[in-house]
């Protein structure tokens, strides 16, 4: 164990050195070598050495951080799963079962023990300020050979974002600066989200749903209020933006958290609302199981017990009438399309049955 230790240290000051580089200085010693447009009847000449310095050390940092994402990956989410009931079972036969909404951390020691020495060798910092936008990214978007460049840029700033999020299963709240350290990493996330609404890749707008869920999940674990008002709406709203679904998955989990966050909090009953009619919307999208399936995980996390305002949020929209609709949409596509719907079929079975159980819950334990 101690050989082990001494070893990731070894690979921790070696992962350090590389992500001190100042690559927004490296960058923009590279831009004026890649401002010249390529005449096709010039013959190529070699790479510049600014160029490939820059592109020689965003590789070391990309490999440098998907160590670090490696090293602090968990097992896999621990979130409760609600129980399966048997197939022809419906609201009126179904026994009811709560959620507690427990969402314990993996119990790994070896992890945590990661995480430390990371905290401890003053990576962390790094890590999140590679999260955080570039200043030369908007001038290589702009300029005829910047976008090999620009496309390493960003697959960077997801492989940090990724190993943030690896590390938040982790980290206690000091190894962070308290609750200000806190807030200043979901700002910096949500800040790089925001100017990242269009052009990044799909793995960027991934990690970035992604990290912020983690964030989400410590503000409740931490009961730490970092959430403004709008920065709830632009998740719900994220929502309608066409993009993959790995990250309306995420979204629609970064909501389920918001929400029990927002729970306890009386004053934000409309904002509750406005969660609440999102996810179900969502989990009307029937042409995706797998969004169906999240998106009603989300509302049982928030409205299963909930409490008051949760109570009244949900009223306010009708969220269980139209549920218990859903609930008979969702009988009536598993029945008449059946098995053609190849791997939807459990899936949406399962969502159904879960929804029916939930529905049983509400109407005899509310």
């Amino acid at each position: 164990v101690e050989m082990q230790s001494e070893a990731v240290q070894l690979v921790l000051v070696t992962v350090g050195h590389a992500l001190s580089a100042d690559i927004n200085q490296v960058l923009a010693q590279a831009i004026p070598a890649i401002s010249i447009p390529e005449d096709p009847s010039e013959p190529q000449i070699k790479e510049p050495d600014t160029v490939r310095h820059a592109n020689e050390l965003l590789s070391a940092q990309q490999m440098a951080l998907e160590m670090l994402a490696n090293l602090c990956c968990s097992d896999g989410d621990s979130d409760d799963e609600w129980e399966e009931v048997g197939e022809d079972e419906d609201v009126e036969s179904a026994e009811p079962i709560a959620s507690n909404g427990s969402h314990e951390k993996p119990n790994v020691s070896f992890n945590e023990e990661i995480v430390g020495l990371i905290v401890t060798h003053g990576l962390l910092p790094k890590i999140v300020g590679l999260c955080q936008g570039c200043a030369a990214a908007q001038v290589l978007s702009c300029q005829p050979g910047g976008q090999a460049l620009l496309e390493r840029l960003q697959r960077v700033q997801a492989r940090a974002l990724v190993a943030v999020q690896n590390m938040t299963a982790f980290l206690r709240l000091e190894m962070l600066g308290g609750p200000t350290g806190l807030q200043q990493l979901w700002e910096t996330v949500f800040q790089l989200a925001l100017q990242s609404a269009e052009g990044p890749s799909t793995e960027l707008l991934e990690a970035l749903a992604g990290s912020l869920r983690s964030c989400l999940k410590l503000m409740k674990e931490y009961n730490v209020q970092c959430m403004k008002a709008e920065q709830v709406q632009v998740l719900y709203q994220a929502l309608r933006v066409p993009a993959a679904e790995t990250v309306h998955v995420h979204l629609l989990a970064a909501l389920g958290v918001a929400g029990t966050i927002l729970s306890a909090n009386p004053d934000q009953q409309q904002a509750l609302a406005e969660i609440g009619k999102a996810l179900f919307d969502a989990a009307c999208g029937l042409s995706s199981a797998w969004l169906v399936s999240e998106a009603l995980d989300a509302i049982f996390d928030v409205f299963a017990d909930g409490g008051r305002v949760a109570d009244e949020a949900a009223l306010a929209i009708g969220l269980l009438p139209s549920l218990q609709q859903l609930a008979t949409v969702l009988k009536a596509k598993l029945r008449k399309d059946g098995r053609s719907l190849g791997n939807d079929y459990n899936a949406l079975k399962t969502a159904h049955l879960n929804l029916v159980r939930f529905l049983k819950y509400k109407k005899t334990g509310s």
